[in-house]
């Protein structure tokens, strides 16, 4: 049982670690496994839009929120509010840092090739819906 249980957990690895996509930035632009993605644009030190390649249509909107700012008592920590563009709802996600909260995008599957994936930015905000950010 031991053996079956380690053979499950290197496969599941194996997968996690070939699927997973190299996200880096630089210079305002996000890269996937060495290709363009999008772009960000820089409303702030902490919010941010992100655009698409091919025509600027902004994709996803990241607002840092600051809960001690509004007197929330729900929340504790700042946490990130994800909107995306021409899509009701929102999600929010409990981080801190741009690169971790783009990550997480492709991570989830939300932005393939630079575009909005509807059916995985509807399981991503049902995931992260702002009744669930832990406290």
């Amino acid at each position: 049982m031991k053996k079956l249980s380690l053979l499950i957990l290197l496969i599941g690895s194996a997968i996690t670690l070939a699927s997973a996509q190299d996200v880096k930035i630089k210079k305002g632009t996000v890269y996937i496994n060495g290709n363009e993605s999008v772009f960000i644009d820089d409303k702030s030190k902490t919010d941010f839009i992100l655009k698409s390649m091919e025509d600027e249509e902004n994709l996803a909107i990241f607002k840092l929120i600051d809960p001690s700012l509004d007197h929330n008592p729900e929340f504790n920590d700042n946490y990130y509010l994800i909107q995306f563009a021409d899509h009701d709802g929102e999600a929010h996600f409990k981080e801190f840092r741009k690169m971790v909260a783009i990550k997480l995008l492709y991570s989830e599957n939300v932005i393939v090739n630079g575009k909005i994936d509807i059916d995985n930015m509807n399981e991503f905000m049902e995931k992260y819906k702002p009744s669930v950010l832990p406290k």
